[in-house]
Protein backbone atom coordinates (compact mmCIF):
# COMPACT_ATOMS: atom_id res chain seq x y z
CA UNK A 1 0.00 0.00 0.00
CA UNK A 2 1.67 3.25 -1.39
CA UNK A 3 1.20 6.53 1.10
CA UNK A 4 0.69 10.08 -0.20
CA UNK A 5 1.82 13.17 2.25
CA UNK A 6 -0.56 16.25 2.02
CA UNK A 7 0.99 19.67 1.59
CA UNK A 8 -0.04 19.56 5.29
CA UNK A 9 1.45 17.23 6.33
CA UNK A 10 4.84 18.13 4.79
CA UNK A 11 4.82 21.97 6.03
CA UNK A 12 4.20 19.93 9.74
CA UNK A 13 7.46 17.66 9.16
CA UNK A 14 9.26 20.74 8.19
CA UNK A 15 8.35 22.55 11.35
CA UNK A 16 9.14 19.49 13.25
CA UNK A 17 12.70 18.83 11.64
CA UNK A 18 13.46 22.89 12.30
CA UNK A 19 12.53 22.80 15.69
CA UNK A 20 14.30 19.49 16.62
CA UNK A 21 17.18 19.93 15.34
CA UNK A 22 19.26 21.12 18.03
CA UNK A 23 19.05 19.97 21.54
CA UNK A 24 18.77 21.01 24.83
CA UNK A 25 20.27 19.23 27.85
CA UNK A 26 18.96 19.48 30.90
CA UNK A 27 20.84 18.78 35.08
CA UNK A 28 24.23 19.21 35.66
CA UNK A 29 26.01 18.39 32.62
CA UNK A 30 28.69 15.64 31.68
CA UNK A 31 29.08 15.80 28.49
CA UNK A 32 31.47 14.43 26.30
CA UNK A 33 32.00 15.04 22.57
CA UNK A 34 33.79 11.87 21.21
CA UNK A 35 30.86 9.82 23.02
CA UNK A 36 28.01 12.03 23.22
CA UNK A 37 28.37 13.42 20.08
CA UNK A 38 29.93 16.47 17.73
CA UNK A 39 28.79 19.71 19.07
CA UNK A 40 27.36 22.78 17.12
CA UNK A 41 25.92 26.28 18.00
CA UNK A 42 22.47 24.22 18.17
CA UNK A 43 23.35 22.73 21.60
CA UNK A 44 22.25 24.29 24.64
CA UNK A 45 22.93 23.41 27.97
CA UNK A 46 20.70 24.34 30.70
CA UNK A 47 23.03 24.80 33.75
CA UNK A 48 22.05 23.49 37.25
CA UNK A 49 24.07 23.92 40.79
CA UNK A 50 27.05 22.00 40.75
CA UNK A 51 30.36 21.49 38.55
CA UNK A 52 29.15 21.16 35.00
CA UNK A 53 31.17 19.54 32.58
CA UNK A 54 31.52 19.55 28.76
CA UNK A 55 34.41 17.97 27.03
CA UNK A 56 35.62 18.07 23.04
CA UNK A 57 38.08 18.02 20.33
CA UNK A 58 39.26 19.95 17.87
CA UNK A 59 41.08 19.73 15.00
CA UNK A 60 42.28 21.01 11.77
CA UNK A 61 43.40 20.29 8.67
CA UNK A 62 44.65 22.02 5.20
CA UNK A 63 40.70 21.80 4.01
CA UNK A 64 38.56 22.04 7.29
CA UNK A 65 38.77 23.01 10.82
CA UNK A 66 36.49 21.51 13.31
CA UNK A 67 35.39 25.01 15.58
CA UNK A 68 33.74 23.91 18.56
CA UNK A 69 30.44 25.91 19.82
CA UNK A 70 27.33 25.75 21.66
CA UNK A 71 24.79 27.75 23.81
CA UNK A 72 25.04 27.73 27.52
CA UNK A 73 21.79 28.83 29.72
CA UNK A 74 21.92 30.22 33.73
CA UNK A 75 18.87 29.84 35.45
CA UNK A 76 17.07 32.41 37.59
CA UNK A 77 18.67 32.27 41.18
CA UNK A 78 22.03 30.91 39.96
CA UNK A 79 25.15 32.03 38.85
CA UNK A 80 28.58 30.74 36.79
CA UNK A 81 30.66 31.28 39.72
CA UNK A 82 33.87 29.79 38.05
CA UNK A 83 35.38 28.67 34.56
CA UNK A 84 38.15 26.12 34.32
CA UNK A 85 39.82 25.33 30.84
CA UNK A 86 42.40 22.51 29.71
CA UNK A 87 43.25 21.41 26.50
CA UNK A 88 46.14 18.85 25.74
CA UNK A 89 47.63 18.29 22.40
CA UNK A 90 46.71 14.65 20.87
CA UNK A 91 50.25 12.79 19.42
CA UNK A 92 50.27 13.55 15.56
CA UNK A 93 53.47 13.25 14.07
CA UNK A 94 54.86 16.38 12.42
CA UNK A 95 51.91 17.77 13.08
CA UNK A 96 51.20 20.63 16.09
CA UNK A 97 48.36 22.82 17.05
CA UNK A 98 49.83 26.13 18.67
CA UNK A 99 46.99 27.78 20.21
CA UNK A 100 43.00 27.77 20.70
CA UNK A 101 41.11 30.89 20.98
CA UNK A 102 37.59 31.07 22.96
CA UNK A 103 35.20 33.79 23.62
CA UNK A 104 31.51 34.42 24.97
CA UNK A 105 29.03 36.22 23.95
CA UNK A 106 25.60 37.92 25.21
CA UNK A 107 23.33 38.23 23.00
CA UNK A 108 24.75 39.39 19.78
CA UNK A 109 27.21 41.32 22.03
CA UNK A 110 30.69 40.12 22.16
CA UNK A 111 32.43 40.15 25.59
CA UNK A 112 35.67 38.35 26.39
CA UNK A 113 38.23 36.47 23.92
CA UNK A 114 41.19 34.43 25.99
CA UNK A 115 43.63 32.73 23.80
CA UNK A 116 45.47 29.04 25.20
CA UNK A 117 48.42 27.37 24.17
CA UNK A 118 48.48 24.29 23.63
CA UNK A 119 48.84 21.60 26.84
CA UNK A 120 47.56 24.20 29.24
CA UNK A 121 45.88 22.79 32.82
CA UNK A 122 43.12 24.51 35.17
CA UNK A 123 43.23 27.80 33.35
CA UNK A 124 40.97 30.16 34.56
CA UNK A 125 38.73 31.62 32.36
CA UNK A 126 37.15 34.99 31.89
CA UNK A 127 37.41 36.31 35.73
CA UNK A 128 36.78 39.60 35.23
CA UNK A 129 32.93 38.91 34.46
CA UNK A 130 32.18 36.27 36.89
CA UNK A 131 29.92 35.85 38.62
CA UNK A 132 27.69 34.93 34.98
CA UNK A 133 24.11 35.66 35.97
CA UNK A 134 21.10 34.37 34.49
CA UNK A 135 20.87 34.17 30.52
CA UNK A 136 21.73 32.80 27.54
CA UNK A 137 25.37 33.19 26.27
CA UNK A 138 27.04 31.62 23.09
CA UNK A 139 30.44 30.01 23.63
CA UNK A 140 32.70 29.04 21.22
CA UNK A 141 36.51 28.63 19.13
CA UNK A 142 36.79 31.93 17.17
CA UNK A 143 40.95 31.31 15.79
CA UNK A 144 43.03 27.75 15.98
CA UNK A 145 46.60 27.77 14.69
CA UNK A 146 48.55 25.21 13.50
CA UNK A 147 51.35 23.76 11.66
CA UNK A 148 50.43 21.03 9.34
CA UNK A 149 53.47 18.11 8.97
CA UNK A 150 54.35 16.23 5.47
CA UNK A 151 52.37 13.37 6.50
CA UNK A 152 49.06 15.73 6.28
CA UNK A 153 47.63 14.23 9.52
CA UNK A 154 45.64 16.65 11.30
CA UNK A 155 46.64 18.29 14.35
CA UNK A 156 44.53 17.33 17.13
CA UNK A 157 43.27 18.89 20.61
CA UNK A 158 40.97 17.31 23.15
CA UNK A 159 40.18 19.88 26.03
CA UNK A 160 37.54 20.29 28.73
CA UNK A 161 35.40 23.37 30.26
CA UNK A 162 33.98 23.21 34.13
CA UNK A 163 31.38 25.62 34.71
CA UNK A 164 30.92 25.80 38.43
CA UNK A 165 27.10 26.86 39.09
CA UNK A 166 26.37 28.25 42.11
CA UNK A 167 23.04 29.68 43.67
CA UNK A 168 22.97 33.78 43.30
CA UNK A 169 21.00 36.38 44.99
CA UNK A 170 22.47 39.36 43.92
CA UNK A 171 21.25 41.52 41.20
CA UNK A 172 20.88 40.47 37.92
CA UNK A 173 24.04 41.48 35.56
CA UNK A 174 24.19 42.49 31.92
CA UNK A 175 27.96 41.86 30.96
CA UNK A 176 27.97 43.56 27.81
CA UNK A 177 27.65 47.11 30.13
CA UNK A 178 30.68 45.72 31.55
CA UNK A 179 32.75 45.79 28.09
CA UNK A 180 34.70 48.83 27.39
CA UNK A 181 33.98 49.94 24.06
CA UNK A 182 36.01 53.09 22.28
CA UNK A 183 34.77 56.22 22.35
CA UNK A 184 33.89 58.15 19.03
CA UNK A 185 36.29 60.97 19.48
CA UNK A 186 39.33 58.01 19.70
CA UNK A 187 37.74 56.35 16.78
CA UNK A 188 37.71 59.22 14.77
CA UNK A 189 41.26 60.12 15.73
CA UNK A 190 42.55 56.82 14.48
CA UNK A 191 40.76 56.76 11.52
CA UNK A 192 42.16 60.66 10.49
CA UNK A 193 45.20 58.72 11.44
CA UNK A 194 45.06 55.93 9.10
CA UNK A 195 43.47 58.29 6.26
CA UNK A 196 46.37 60.47 6.11
CA UNK A 197 48.84 57.23 6.20
CA UNK A 198 47.23 56.13 3.06
CA UNK A 199 47.24 59.90 1.14
CA UNK A 200 50.96 59.94 2.24
CA UNK A 201 51.56 56.62 0.75
CA UNK A 202 49.17 57.75 -2.25
CA UNK A 203 51.14 60.94 -2.94
CA UNK A 204 54.65 58.78 -2.93
CA UNK A 205 53.79 56.70 -5.13
CA UNK A 206 53.14 59.52 -8.05
CA UNK A 207 55.84 61.40 -7.26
Amino acid sequence: MEYKLSSGSLILLFIFSYFFSSFSYAGVITYDEITDGDLSDGDTFLFEEGVNSISGRTSMSLVSVDWDEFMISVADGFAISSITYSIYEVPVIDSTLYYVNWEIMDDITWLRSKTFDMNSENNKLFSSILPITAGDYHFGMTAISAGIGLNGQPPIGDWNLQFEVVQYTGEKRRLSSSVSVPEPSTLAIFALGMIGLASHRFKKLYE
